[in-house]
């Protein structure tokens, strides 16, 4: 695959001569108006959409295919073809193609595209797009050396210029938005979003800047120690098809949670003390989901994705997503992260009716026969445990 990028994507783009009014800028005390499309406009987005669109139905139209674009990123890929005039090596091996890079350029060199001169790779196995290293071979991405050290050093100075003092929202704005990108390489990351992403909400307005909590100084030391050293990069080859064990997963407040795993059920009463703060029904929900996932772990499922059915839609929605705004169900998600980065276990979790949740007489009390019980122990975290009363 090869990437290119348009310099100056946006500035290329003229404005139209009867909106240019309201594009004009104070400097020094005299007035500037822009000719061209600025970074940062509403809608400059769109329409540097519809030339990467245009860019992309042409090459299509000449057999350049497929072609991708992200905003001014475009991604070519190429197959080997009998009658391809062009070679290129894969795996040691060399084939040949109907295009190289300079051939795809020249096919659209009318349009007068300003490529990038240093952004963008020629065809090859591994390439950087979207700030990621991709490997095609091996089926892999992960961040680059040199990202790694930047958004660490971005972190370093964030922490040490505002863990002792007053945060813009701003400043928090670009860390968070930093971090979340590359969730999509540390996805056990997404766990620790959501201090941050509540902390945001505390600003009453742009300008007025706030102390940080000491959990969102957790999240984000915890980030700091991730990029302090090089990780092996996230496989993006599929488990295969999701594994239906049949487990269903239930609570109530009235008596406990309860379990269903392909015929065999587990269960435990809430303790007197269970109830505090972000403990309720839906922390009782998510510690259901993620007792399946240890099950999962106890029996030896490894390298699969599994089906867990809930009746419950923000557990479902939540564990999906990978975060909670409940700081006490997210610990029952970066627990269960845990697993399964150790396990090469995923879950996912799909809502079904109440009524339909084969578990719900359980989390009520309504026990099966006890020899169609779990038979070996369920090992429950300590801080979790001290609120159930094993049945």
């Amino acid at each position: 695959m090869a990437t290119l990028d348009i310099e100056g994507a946006y500035r290329t783009i003229p404005c139209k001569p009867n909106h240019k009014h309201f594009l004009v800028v104070i400097f020094e005390g005299l007035f500037y108006m822009d000719h061209n499309i600025p970074f940062g406009l509403g809608s400059a987005a769109g329409l540097q959409g519809e030339v990467a669109d245009c860019i992309i139905d042409l090459w299509n139209a000449l057999k350049v295919d497929p072609a991708v674009k992200w905003v001014d990123n475009f991604d070519i890929f190429r197959f080997p073809s009998p009658n391809g005039k062009f070679y290129g090596t894969v795996d040691g091996i060399i084939y040949c193609y109907d295009y190289d890079l300079d051939s795809m350029k020249e096919m659209i060199a009318p349009l007068g595209v300003p490529w990038h001169k240093t952004k963008g790779s020629d065809f090859s196995d591994i390439f950087v797009y979207v700030g990621f290293t991709w490997d095609l071979t091996q089926k892999t991405v992960s961040l680059p050396e040199k990202k790694r050290i930047k958004y660490l050093n971005k972190l370093t100075i964030f922490l040490q210029k505002y863990e002792h003092a007053q945060v813009p929202k701003r400043e928090l704005k670009s860390v968070i938005g930093t971090l979340s990108h590359i969730t999509f390489v540390f996805q056990h990351g997404r766990s620790f979003m959501s201090n941050l992403y509540e902390f945001l909400t505390d600003f009453k307005n742009d300008y007025i800047p706030r102390y940080m909590r000491s959990s969102v100084i957790s999240d984000l030391k915890w980030w700091h120690a991730i990029l302090s050293y090089t990780h092996l990069p996230r496989s993006l080859i599929p488990l295969g098809p999701t594994r239906d064990y049949s487990i269903w997963v239930d609570a109530s407040t009235e008596w406990g949670i309860g379990i269903l795993w392909d015929g065999r059920w587990a269960a435990w009463r809430t303790a007197d003390n269970w109830r505090g703060i972000k403990r309720d029904i839906g922390w009782l929900e998510g510690v259901a989901a993620k007792i399946a996932i240890i099950i999962a772990k106890e029996i030896g499922v490894r390298n699969a994705d599994i089906l867990i059915c809930s009746d419950n839609q923000g557990v479902v929605g939540t564990f999906n997503r990978g975060r909670c705004s409940n700081f006490m169900t997210n610990l029952c998600i970066r627990r269960s992260d845990t697993i399964y980065k150790n396990t090469g276990i995923s879950s996912m979790l799909i809502y079904v009716n109440t009524k339909e949740n084969l578990a719900d007489p359980i989390s009520r009390g309504e026990l099966p026969p006890y020899d169609k019980r779990i038979s070996f122990p369920i090992p429950l975290p300590t801080d979790i445990a001290r609120f159930f009363i094993n049945v």
